[in-house]
């Protein structure tokens, strides 16, 4: 599976996107189609093609998702339970997929991959061609779409919603979603005014919510940060990344307290969790942005991930393809991306987290953590 194209470009004839929650405002065309939106929702049929009950008239929650997109599949679990929540109740819930629409597998072939999955709850409908993606301008998974009791249209988000931000919407289709967004990491107020000997550095590893969620777990790593780095572009959004070809590769910034760990450390770690052989691939994600590789602020830093990189390699018999280059640019990824598996802990992850609990061979165990 292939995690390159989780978000789509949005055209410009698209109103403009807000990621992270943040949202588009669509007028309702009442020229498009003589029923609503609700009741040609209504009349799509489920997850294998069956036709499904009508939608009563009532607010509806719309989810655009995708099979190939592990964001999406990762929040199914979550969108089921919504699904099952009282609090959900006043609304309808619905999850469109979209048969050959944007790389969607083709009707049949959908059918049978989701008769695979667990989620017999989830108010699964399949519109074959994607019309009403194409009409609301959807081109990026996961997308929202609220809709009024009479089907009007009243907020498009492009991006993911958590639960207080879904709520919010339903009580205020103009909720500012931003004001929704949880904050997981909070420095440690006993640690303020402790003069720390804090350094950097730069890891790419493949999906960066994996890495980003392992590093917070190790004692001595003060901060973890997805983003991307050594890239062709200046401020590349996650599509320009995956579907544009910018060059970066997805990277965590790790800040660590250099009395606690080396870098000799910081990289041992690194390397328990990759495959160092594996070009543009790591786990089922595959692309230039899934490349491995240190990036360094410091020459002295270069060489010793040189030395590093010569001490796996004996390893192998095949070559480590760890890129090892000083860095030339890093861009916070979205909001959405930091503290992802601590956001959804059964998200998707292509490494084991909790080898970070292992102390190093050599080591003695170091407390601090960012867990």
């Amino acid at each position: 599976m292939n995690r390159i194209a989780r978000f789509l470009l949005l055209p410009a004839a698209a109103a403009a996107v807000f990621w992270a929650g943040q949202a588009v405002l669509m007028p309702h065309s009442a020229a498009a189609h003589a029923e609503s939106l609700t009741e040609r929702i209504g009349k799509l049929p489920d997850d294998q093609g069956k036709a499904a009950p009508p939608l009563p008239k009532r607010p509806t929650l719309v989810k655009f998702w995708a099979s190939w997109c592990p964001l999406c599949l990762s929040e199914l679990a979550q969108t089921e339970a919504w699904a099952q929540d009282k609090r959900f109740a006043a609304a309808n819930l619905v999850a469109i997929a979209s048969p050959d629409y944007l790389h969607e597998k083709p009707a049949a072939d959908f059918a049978q991959w989701y008769r695979g999955l667990e989620y017999k709850k989830l108010p699964v409908r399949t519109d074959a061609g994607g019309a009403i993606a194409q009409e609301l301008g959807v081109r990026v998974y996961p997308s929202w779409v609220l809709l009024g009791e009479n089907g009007d249209v009243q907020r498009v988000v492009k991006g993911s919603l958590n639960e207080a931000q879904a709520l919010a919407l339903l009580a205020n289709p103009q909720a500012e979603l931003s004001a929704y967004t949880e904050k997981f990491y909070k420095p440690d107020s006993a640690q303020k005014g402790k003069p720390m000997n804090i350094k950097t550095i730069y890891l790419a590893g493949g999906c960066f919510w994996g890495l980003e969620a392992y590093f917070q777990r190790i004692p001595g790593v003060t901060d973890a940060v997805s983003g991307y780095a050594n890239g062709k572009t200046a401020n590349p959004s996650y599509e320009d990344v995956s579907h544009r070809h910018s060059g970066h590769a997805e990277t965590v910034k790790v800040s660590y307290d250099a009395d606690q760990l080396s870098l000799d450390d910081i990289l041992r770690y690194y390397f328990r969790v990759i495959d160092p052989t594996s070009l543009n691939k790591q786990g089922n994600d595959r692309g230039e942005q899934y490349r491995t590789g240190i990036y360094t602020t410091d020459p002295a830093e270069q060489k010793i991930a040189a030395a590093a990189i010569a001490r796996e390699q004996k390893k192998y018999t095949a070559p480590v393809v760890v890129e090892n280059q000083p860095l030339k640019n890093f861009y916070p990824a979205e909001e959405y991306h930091q503290d992802y598996l601590l956001k959804n802990p059964n998200g998707y992850c292509h490494i084991d987290v909790s080898l970070a609990d292992k102390p190093l061979e050599g080591k003695e165990a170091v407390s601090g953590s960012l867990k």
